[in-house]
């Protein structure tokens, strides 16, 4: 009988603990998605070259962020190290352009978003693993938005001006019912117009045949009669 104790994998306990809170958040994430994205932030963890160049590159940013907004505070145009993408309509107002301020929150921003899909890229996580870690890296980088903020979103703040803050209660309203009827998350569509029974139908059913096989496509071809 051998002595040797049989050798241990260093990824599994990592694994079980991401499993166990995996567990407790399930409700609120039943695909996953923040579980890969530990998996996946672990996995940076063996390259260590990828994660310094991606923050020296973030800090560089930074510096240059800093430097183009003040340029910009007299009178200079400065386009920043960073350039805001194509159809990007978070920061279409032109206070993100035209006040130094502004400027420099939303270049923070995505410097900071570069930086998250970088490390990301370090991971070297690909498949459905990948997938699903950048999808919740993107939905948490997103929430972080200035324009998620009042004080970060210079057309919200206008539009308080406007209607003498009524669209701050509204926007409060809206928040106090979807933490009471939504589970804390942000409702995208008004359910209101829909009751059951009325105007749409909701009967009890169950899967009663699975095909796992993919279709078949067939070529046209000649009808052929059968004769007796």
């Amino acid at each position: 009988m051998s002595s040797e104790a049989p050798a241990r994998s260093t990824a599994r306990p990592v694994q079980d603990l991401i499993g166990i809170a995996e567990n407790v958040t399930f409700s609120a994430d039943p695909a996953a998605l923040f579980r890969e994205l530990l998996v996946a932030a672990g996995m940076t963890l063996r390259n260590p070259v990828g994660i310094m160049a991606a923050n020296t590159r973030f800090v560089w940013g930074y510096a240059g962020a800093f430097r183009a907004a003040a340029e910009r505070g007299i009178g200079l145009d400065n386009p920043g190290p960073i350039a805001i993408a194509h159809g990007d309509k978070r920061f279409t107002d032109p206070a993100y352009r035209e006040n130094p301020g502004y400027f420099l929150l939303a270049q923070q921003y995505l410097l900071f978003s570069r930086l998250v899909d970088e490390l990301l890229d370090t991971a070297a996580v690909s498949g459905t693993r990948g997938a699903k870690a950048r999808l919740a890296a993107k939905f948490l980088v997103d929430a972080l938005a200035p324009t998620s903020t009042l004080a970060g979103n210079p057309a919200a703040i206008r539009k308080a001006f406007d209607t003498g803050g009524k669209s701050i209660g509204r926007g409060l309203n809206n928040w106090v019912h979807d933490l009471r009827h939504n589970g804390g998350w942000p409702s995208q569509v008004d359910t209101s117009g829909f009751e059951v029974g009325v105007n749409m139908a909701a009967t009890a059913g169950s899967v009663v045949y699975r095909e796992d096989y993919p279709p078949i496509e067939k070529a046209p071809g000649r009808h052929v009669r059968a004769t007796a």
